[in-house]
Protein backbone atom coordinates (compact mmCIF):
# COMPACT_ATOMS: atom_id res chain seq x y z
CA UNK A 1 0.00 0.00 0.00
CA UNK A 2 0.93 3.47 -0.93
CA UNK A 3 2.82 5.13 2.61
CA UNK A 4 0.21 7.82 4.03
CA UNK A 5 2.57 10.17 2.65
CA UNK A 6 1.55 9.05 -1.02
CA UNK A 7 -2.42 9.13 0.16
CA UNK A 8 -2.31 12.63 1.34
CA UNK A 9 -0.40 14.07 -1.73
CA UNK A 10 -3.06 12.45 -3.86
CA UNK A 11 -6.30 13.55 -1.75
CA UNK A 12 -4.46 17.32 -1.26
CA UNK A 13 -3.74 17.35 -5.30
CA UNK A 14 -8.00 15.70 -5.98
CA UNK A 15 -8.90 18.67 -3.51
CA UNK A 16 -6.84 21.58 -5.85
CA UNK A 17 -8.23 20.07 -9.31
CA UNK A 18 -12.08 20.30 -7.61
CA UNK A 19 -12.48 16.52 -8.13
CA UNK A 20 -15.43 16.60 -6.22
CA UNK A 21 -16.81 20.04 -7.42
CA UNK A 22 -19.55 18.68 -9.65
CA UNK A 23 -22.99 18.17 -8.02
CA UNK A 24 -23.74 15.19 -10.06
CA UNK A 25 -20.65 13.68 -9.62
CA UNK A 26 -21.14 13.43 -6.31
CA UNK A 27 -25.30 12.21 -6.05
CA UNK A 28 -23.47 9.78 -8.22
CA UNK A 29 -21.13 8.60 -6.16
CA UNK A 30 -22.99 8.35 -3.27
CA UNK A 31 -25.76 6.51 -4.89
CA UNK A 32 -23.02 3.93 -5.75
CA UNK A 33 -21.80 4.01 -1.96
CA UNK A 34 -25.56 3.27 -0.67
CA UNK A 35 -26.26 0.44 -3.24
CA UNK A 36 -22.54 -0.94 -2.36
CA UNK A 37 -23.18 -0.63 1.03
CA UNK A 38 -27.02 -2.08 1.00
CA UNK A 39 -25.44 -4.77 -1.40
CA UNK A 40 -22.72 -6.18 1.17
CA UNK A 41 -25.14 -6.24 4.03
CA UNK A 42 -25.01 -10.11 5.18
CA UNK A 43 -20.88 -9.43 5.13
CA UNK A 44 -20.57 -6.29 7.03
CA UNK A 45 -23.14 -7.55 9.72
CA UNK A 46 -20.84 -10.75 9.76
CA UNK A 47 -17.52 -9.16 10.48
CA UNK A 48 -19.21 -6.71 13.11
CA UNK A 49 -20.87 -10.00 14.85
CA UNK A 50 -17.26 -11.60 14.42
CA UNK A 51 -14.79 -8.34 15.16
CA UNK A 52 -16.68 -6.31 17.85
CA UNK A 53 -18.61 -9.48 19.47
CA UNK A 54 -21.89 -7.63 18.46
CA UNK A 55 -25.72 -8.72 18.40
CA UNK A 56 -27.01 -9.29 14.69
CA UNK A 57 -29.69 -6.76 15.48
CA UNK A 58 -27.33 -4.00 16.41
CA UNK A 59 -25.49 -4.75 13.79
CA UNK A 60 -28.25 -4.22 11.69
CA UNK A 61 -29.33 -1.68 13.35
CA UNK A 62 -26.22 0.63 12.60
CA UNK A 63 -26.08 -0.21 8.55
CA UNK A 64 -29.79 1.34 8.86
CA UNK A 65 -28.80 4.36 10.00
CA UNK A 66 -25.41 4.79 7.39
CA UNK A 67 -28.34 4.39 5.01
CA UNK A 68 -30.66 6.55 6.25
CA UNK A 69 -27.49 9.55 6.17
CA UNK A 70 -26.18 8.68 2.85
CA UNK A 71 -30.00 8.74 1.49
CA UNK A 72 -30.25 11.82 3.35
CA UNK A 73 -26.85 13.29 1.55
CA UNK A 74 -28.54 12.56 -1.60
CA UNK A 75 -31.71 14.03 -1.41
CA UNK A 76 -30.31 17.24 -0.47
CA UNK A 77 -27.66 17.35 -3.32
CA UNK A 78 -30.64 19.36 -5.18
CA UNK A 79 -28.33 20.38 -8.45
CA UNK A 80 -30.27 23.57 -9.61
CA UNK A 81 -30.47 24.90 -6.08
CA UNK A 82 -26.96 23.22 -4.95
CA UNK A 83 -25.56 25.05 -8.07
CA UNK A 84 -26.70 28.77 -7.24
CA UNK A 85 -25.82 28.40 -3.06
CA UNK A 86 -22.44 27.47 -4.21
CA UNK A 87 -22.06 30.38 -6.44
CA UNK A 88 -23.65 32.85 -4.31
CA UNK A 89 -20.96 31.72 -1.09
CA UNK A 90 -18.10 31.88 -3.91
CA UNK A 91 -19.76 35.80 -4.30
CA UNK A 92 -19.22 36.24 -0.47
CA UNK A 93 -23.11 35.56 0.45
CA UNK A 94 -23.42 33.39 4.08
CA UNK A 95 -24.38 30.09 3.91
CA UNK A 96 -27.54 28.98 6.90
CA UNK A 97 -26.31 24.84 6.10
CA UNK A 98 -22.85 25.24 6.54
CA UNK A 99 -21.77 23.28 3.64
CA UNK A 100 -18.86 24.74 2.23
CA UNK A 101 -15.87 22.34 1.25
CA UNK A 102 -13.14 23.65 3.33
CA UNK A 103 -10.33 21.33 1.81
CA UNK A 104 -8.51 17.89 2.79
CA UNK A 105 -10.29 16.12 5.46
CA UNK A 106 -9.37 13.58 8.17
CA UNK A 107 -11.90 11.05 9.49
CA UNK A 108 -10.65 8.80 12.61
CA UNK A 109 -12.92 6.03 13.14
CA UNK A 110 -14.78 4.89 16.82
CA UNK A 111 -13.37 1.38 17.08
CA UNK A 112 -16.31 0.33 18.63
CA UNK A 113 -19.01 1.40 15.78
CA UNK A 114 -16.03 1.72 13.44
CA UNK A 115 -18.72 1.60 10.13
CA UNK A 116 -20.98 4.17 10.95
CA UNK A 117 -18.40 6.29 12.30
CA UNK A 118 -16.30 5.88 8.96
CA UNK A 119 -19.42 5.70 6.40
CA UNK A 120 -21.70 8.56 8.18
CA UNK A 121 -18.88 11.56 8.19
CA UNK A 122 -17.09 9.96 4.90
CA UNK A 123 -20.56 10.56 3.11
CA UNK A 124 -20.86 13.96 4.86
CA UNK A 125 -17.74 15.03 3.43
CA UNK A 126 -18.55 13.77 -0.30
CA UNK A 127 -21.61 15.53 -0.37
CA UNK A 128 -20.12 18.75 0.62
CA UNK A 129 -16.91 18.65 -2.12
CA UNK A 130 -14.14 17.49 0.25
CA UNK A 131 -11.42 15.32 -0.60
CA UNK A 132 -10.67 12.79 2.57
CA UNK A 133 -8.53 10.46 4.28
CA UNK A 134 -9.64 7.80 6.12
CA UNK A 135 -7.84 6.16 9.03
CA UNK A 136 -7.72 1.94 8.82
CA UNK A 137 -8.58 1.13 12.32
CA UNK A 138 -6.01 -1.63 14.19
CA UNK A 139 -7.36 -5.26 14.76
CA UNK A 140 -10.30 -5.38 12.38
CA UNK A 141 -9.31 -6.40 9.32
CA UNK A 142 -12.17 -7.83 7.96
CA UNK A 143 -14.25 -5.12 8.51
CA UNK A 144 -11.34 -2.89 7.11
CA UNK A 145 -11.16 -5.07 3.87
CA UNK A 146 -14.85 -4.69 3.52
CA UNK A 147 -14.59 -0.69 3.62
CA UNK A 148 -11.86 -0.56 1.18
CA UNK A 149 -13.70 -2.76 -1.08
CA UNK A 150 -16.83 -0.64 -0.22
CA UNK A 151 -15.07 2.63 -0.42
CA UNK A 152 -13.00 1.89 -3.89
CA UNK A 153 -16.07 1.04 -5.71
CA UNK A 154 -18.09 3.75 -4.94
CA UNK A 155 -15.72 7.02 -4.51
CA UNK A 156 -13.29 8.51 -6.33
CA UNK A 157 -9.96 7.07 -5.64
CA UNK A 158 -7.91 9.98 -5.99
CA UNK A 159 -10.04 12.31 -3.65
CA UNK A 160 -10.61 9.71 -1.25
CA UNK A 161 -7.99 7.59 0.39
CA UNK A 162 -7.62 5.13 2.67
CA UNK A 163 -4.60 4.96 5.01
CA UNK A 164 -2.90 1.84 5.12
CA UNK A 165 -2.77 1.67 8.83
CA UNK A 166 -3.27 4.11 12.44
CA UNK A 167 -0.17 3.30 13.62
CA UNK A 168 1.68 6.15 16.51
CA UNK A 169 3.99 6.57 13.09
CA UNK A 170 1.44 6.83 10.65
CA UNK A 171 -0.61 9.44 13.57
CA UNK A 172 2.61 11.48 13.75
CA UNK A 173 2.69 11.66 10.01
CA UNK A 174 -0.48 12.76 9.81
CA UNK A 175 -0.08 16.07 12.47
CA UNK A 176 2.83 17.38 9.79
CA UNK A 177 0.03 17.08 7.35
CA UNK A 178 -2.41 20.53 6.65
CA UNK A 179 -6.19 19.31 6.73
CA UNK A 180 -8.84 21.66 6.92
CA UNK A 181 -11.40 19.49 8.70
CA UNK A 182 -11.18 16.48 11.23
CA UNK A 183 -13.62 13.97 12.56
CA UNK A 184 -11.77 12.68 15.46
CA UNK A 185 -14.20 9.63 16.90
CA UNK A 186 -10.86 7.70 18.70
CA UNK A 187 -11.00 9.01 22.63
CA UNK A 188 -7.62 7.02 22.89
CA UNK A 189 -5.57 9.09 20.33
CA UNK A 190 -7.80 12.13 19.83
CA UNK A 191 -5.98 14.75 22.27
CA UNK A 192 -2.58 13.78 20.86
CA UNK A 193 -3.41 14.21 17.38
CA UNK A 194 -5.91 16.88 17.53
CA UNK A 195 -2.84 18.99 19.16
CA UNK A 196 -0.63 18.03 16.36
CA UNK A 197 -2.62 19.24 13.61
CA UNK A 198 -3.45 22.51 15.49
CA UNK A 199 0.02 23.23 15.47
CA UNK A 200 0.02 22.57 11.64
CA UNK A 201 -3.70 24.52 10.70
CA UNK A 202 -4.20 26.43 13.70
CA UNK A 203 -7.77 27.05 11.94
CA UNK A 204 -8.81 23.18 11.28
CA UNK A 205 -12.19 22.60 12.30
CA UNK A 206 -12.26 19.54 14.75
CA UNK A 207 -15.29 17.62 15.25
CA UNK A 208 -15.51 14.93 18.09
CA UNK A 209 -18.07 12.78 20.01
CA UNK A 210 -19.13 13.47 23.69
CA UNK A 211 -16.88 11.34 25.95
CA UNK A 212 -18.19 11.48 29.03
CA UNK A 213 -19.48 8.66 31.19
CA UNK A 214 -23.44 7.13 30.25
CA UNK A 215 -24.78 6.57 33.38
CA UNK A 216 -28.36 5.83 34.96
CA UNK A 217 -30.64 7.54 37.89
CA UNK A 218 -33.39 6.24 39.58
CA UNK A 219 -35.20 8.41 41.84
CA UNK A 220 -37.20 7.70 44.95
CA UNK A 221 -40.56 8.35 43.07
CA UNK A 222 -39.84 4.88 40.98
CA UNK A 223 -42.42 2.85 41.44
CA UNK A 224 -41.59 -0.03 39.92
CA UNK A 225 -38.28 -1.05 40.89
CA UNK A 226 -38.47 -4.42 39.11
CA UNK A 227 -39.29 -3.16 35.50
CA UNK A 228 -36.04 -0.80 35.94
CA UNK A 229 -34.07 -4.15 37.02
CA UNK A 230 -35.38 -5.89 33.52
CA UNK A 231 -34.44 -2.65 31.85
CA UNK A 232 -31.14 -2.81 32.77
CA UNK A 233 -30.12 -6.27 32.61
CA UNK A 234 -31.28 -6.77 29.01
CA UNK A 235 -29.45 -3.05 27.92
CA UNK A 236 -26.64 -3.09 30.39
CA UNK A 237 -25.81 -6.79 31.60
CA UNK A 238 -27.05 -8.63 27.75
CA UNK A 239 -25.09 -5.46 25.97
CA UNK A 240 -25.12 -5.98 22.04
CA UNK A 241 -22.05 -4.84 21.85
CA UNK A 242 -19.17 -3.40 24.14
CA UNK A 243 -19.69 0.66 23.93
CA UNK A 244 -17.88 2.63 26.90
CA UNK A 245 -19.84 6.01 25.76
CA UNK A 246 -23.06 4.10 25.18
CA UNK A 247 -23.73 1.08 27.40
CA UNK A 248 -23.90 2.59 31.36
CA UNK A 249 -21.90 0.93 33.92
CA UNK A 250 -22.57 3.30 36.85
CA UNK A 251 -26.34 3.09 38.51
CA UNK A 252 -26.79 6.30 40.36
CA UNK A 253 -29.63 5.37 42.74
CA UNK A 254 -31.45 6.78 45.57
CA UNK A 255 -30.76 4.97 48.99
CA UNK A 256 -34.46 4.31 49.72
CA UNK A 257 -34.79 2.27 46.00
CA UNK A 258 -30.96 0.65 46.10
CA UNK A 259 -31.37 -2.55 47.88
CA UNK A 260 -35.11 -3.39 45.57
CA UNK A 261 -33.09 -2.70 42.81
CA UNK A 262 -30.19 -4.75 43.87
CA UNK A 263 -32.60 -7.60 44.94
CA UNK A 264 -34.59 -7.87 41.40
CA UNK A 265 -31.44 -7.48 39.36
CA UNK A 266 -29.64 -10.32 40.68
CA UNK A 267 -32.57 -12.48 40.31
CA UNK A 268 -33.04 -11.08 36.91
CA UNK A 269 -31.59 -13.92 34.96
CA UNK A 270 -27.98 -15.87 34.73
CA UNK A 271 -26.22 -12.68 33.45
CA UNK A 272 -26.62 -11.18 36.42
CA UNK A 273 -24.35 -13.96 38.27
CA UNK A 274 -21.79 -13.90 35.64
CA UNK A 275 -18.15 -13.20 36.35
CA UNK A 276 -17.36 -9.70 36.22
CA UNK A 277 -14.60 -9.46 32.82
CA UNK A 278 -12.67 -6.30 32.01
CA UNK A 279 -12.22 -5.59 27.88
CA UNK A 280 -9.01 -6.50 26.73
CA UNK A 281 -6.24 -4.26 26.41
CA UNK A 282 -7.32 -1.92 29.69
CA UNK A 283 -6.66 -4.04 32.64
CA UNK A 284 -6.79 -7.04 33.96
CA UNK A 285 -10.13 -8.09 35.82
CA UNK A 286 -8.40 -8.94 39.48
CA UNK A 287 -6.59 -5.36 39.26
CA UNK A 288 -10.52 -4.19 38.77
CA UNK A 289 -11.27 -6.03 42.30
CA UNK A 290 -8.69 -4.99 44.01
CA UNK A 291 -9.41 -1.51 43.17
CA UNK A 292 -12.90 -1.77 43.85
CA UNK A 293 -12.13 -3.67 47.35
CA UNK A 294 -9.90 -0.70 48.32
CA UNK A 295 -11.74 2.42 47.73
CA UNK A 296 -15.13 0.87 48.79
CA UNK A 297 -14.04 -1.06 52.10
CA UNK A 298 -17.78 -3.05 52.30
CA UNK A 299 -17.12 -4.52 49.41
CA UNK A 300 -14.07 -6.82 50.89
CA UNK A 301 -16.74 -9.64 51.45
CA UNK A 302 -18.67 -9.03 48.46
CA UNK A 303 -16.53 -11.09 45.86
CA UNK A 304 -16.89 -14.03 45.16
CA UNK A 305 -13.48 -14.96 44.78
CA UNK A 306 -10.27 -13.06 45.48
CA UNK A 307 -10.28 -11.80 41.92
CA UNK A 308 -13.51 -10.95 40.50
CA UNK A 309 -16.80 -9.89 41.37
CA UNK A 310 -20.52 -10.83 40.41
CA UNK A 311 -22.06 -8.84 37.40
CA UNK A 312 -24.09 -6.87 40.02
CA UNK A 313 -21.73 -4.74 42.31
CA UNK A 314 -23.84 -2.64 44.79
CA UNK A 315 -21.95 -0.29 46.95
CA UNK A 316 -23.50 0.76 50.88
CA UNK A 317 -24.20 3.89 51.85
CA UNK A 318 -21.34 3.47 54.54
CA UNK A 319 -18.98 3.54 51.61
CA UNK A 320 -17.40 7.20 50.14
CA UNK A 321 -20.17 8.04 47.83
CA UNK A 322 -17.88 11.11 45.99
CA UNK A 323 -16.26 12.42 43.13
CA UNK A 324 -13.51 11.04 43.99
CA UNK A 325 -14.37 7.50 44.69
CA UNK A 326 -16.43 7.04 41.94
CA UNK A 327 -13.78 8.77 39.46
CA UNK A 328 -11.44 5.97 41.01
CA UNK A 329 -13.37 3.07 39.32
CA UNK A 330 -15.68 4.45 36.86
CA UNK A 331 -13.08 4.38 34.10
CA UNK A 332 -12.50 0.51 34.21
CA UNK A 333 -16.01 0.41 34.96
CA UNK A 334 -16.64 1.60 31.85
CA UNK A 335 -14.37 -0.74 30.10
CA UNK A 336 -15.94 -3.77 31.57
CA UNK A 337 -17.90 -5.91 28.73
CA UNK A 338 -19.96 -6.95 31.74
CA UNK A 339 -21.39 -5.67 34.89
CA UNK A 340 -22.60 -2.85 36.70
CA UNK A 341 -22.00 -0.43 39.84
CA UNK A 342 -24.91 0.54 42.21
CA UNK A 343 -24.07 3.35 43.67
CA UNK A 344 -26.62 4.80 46.20
CA UNK A 345 -27.25 8.60 46.63
CA UNK A 346 -29.34 10.67 49.13
CA UNK A 347 -30.63 13.08 46.38
CA UNK A 348 -30.70 13.40 42.56
CA UNK A 349 -28.80 16.40 42.97
CA UNK A 350 -26.20 13.96 44.86
CA UNK A 351 -25.71 11.80 41.41
CA UNK A 352 -26.01 14.68 39.14
CA UNK A 353 -23.16 16.51 40.97
CA UNK A 354 -20.89 13.60 40.75
CA UNK A 355 -21.81 12.63 37.03
CA UNK A 356 -21.39 16.09 35.97
CA UNK A 357 -17.86 16.55 38.01
CA UNK A 358 -16.73 13.33 36.18
CA UNK A 359 -17.69 14.53 32.99
CA UNK A 360 -15.78 18.06 33.28
CA UNK A 361 -14.13 17.40 30.20
CA UNK A 362 -17.18 16.95 27.87
CA UNK A 363 -21.00 15.73 28.63
CA UNK A 364 -22.10 12.18 28.08
CA UNK A 365 -23.19 11.03 24.66
CA UNK A 366 -26.60 9.93 26.92
CA UNK A 367 -27.79 9.15 30.20
CA UNK A 368 -31.30 6.84 31.41
CA UNK A 369 -33.37 8.29 34.00
CA UNK A 370 -36.13 6.41 35.84
CA UNK A 371 -38.75 7.88 38.45
CA UNK A 372 -42.17 10.26 37.59
CA UNK A 373 -42.28 12.78 34.55
CA UNK A 374 -40.62 15.80 36.82
CA UNK A 375 -37.51 13.45 38.05
CA UNK A 376 -36.58 12.40 34.38
CA UNK A 377 -37.62 16.22 33.34
CA UNK A 378 -34.71 17.45 36.25
CA UNK A 379 -31.99 14.76 35.26
CA UNK A 380 -32.29 16.75 31.71
CA UNK A 381 -32.33 19.84 32.43
CA UNK A 382 -29.30 19.60 34.66
CA UNK A 383 -26.77 16.91 33.72
CA UNK A 384 -24.23 17.41 31.12
CA UNK A 385 -25.32 15.37 28.57
CA UNK A 386 -26.62 15.43 24.66
CA UNK A 387 -29.53 12.85 24.92
CA UNK A 388 -31.53 12.18 27.71
CA UNK A 389 -33.99 8.52 27.79
CA UNK A 390 -36.92 8.78 30.63
CA UNK A 391 -38.34 5.27 31.74
CA UNK A 392 -36.52 2.83 29.26
CA UNK A 393 -33.28 1.47 27.79
CA UNK A 394 -34.11 1.42 23.79
CA UNK A 395 -32.35 -1.05 22.08
CA UNK A 396 -31.21 1.61 18.89
CA UNK A 397 -29.79 4.09 22.19
CA UNK A 398 -27.08 1.52 22.92
CA UNK A 399 -24.93 0.95 19.67
CA UNK A 400 -25.51 4.13 17.64
CA UNK A 401 -23.29 7.20 17.56
CA UNK A 402 -25.88 10.57 18.01
CA UNK A 403 -26.87 11.94 14.62
CA UNK A 404 -28.10 15.08 13.86
CA UNK A 405 -28.41 15.12 10.38
CA UNK A 406 -28.74 19.17 9.65
CA UNK A 407 -25.58 19.53 11.63
CA UNK A 408 -23.46 16.57 10.74
CA UNK A 409 -24.45 16.10 7.22
CA UNK A 410 -22.91 19.04 5.33
CA UNK A 411 -20.59 20.43 8.17
CA UNK A 412 -17.51 19.97 5.89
Amino acid sequence: MAPVANLYSAVHAAWTEGRLENVLERQKQLALLHSNVKKSTEQLIAAIVQELQSSEESAAAELELILENIKYHYDVLDFPATLTKEAAVRKGSSNMDNSVPLGPTLIDANPFVPVASTLIPLAAAVAAGSAVLVLALFGLPILNTELRRIISASLDVEAVAIAPDDSSDTREQLCSMRFEVAVLQNSSHRNDLRNGLFITNPTIRVHSPATGFPAVFVDRSTRDVEAVAKHLYHAVLCAPRHNPFRVPRLCFVDESKAKDLESYLVRAGPASIRRLEVAKDWQSTPQLCKLLQTVFPSLVNKAISHDTFTSVIALEPSDSITVDSIGAVAQSMAMSDRGILLIPISSMDHGIDILNKLNKAGPSEIVYAFGDGKAGLYVGSFVKTLQVCINEVPAWSLGKIKIVLKTIGRTF
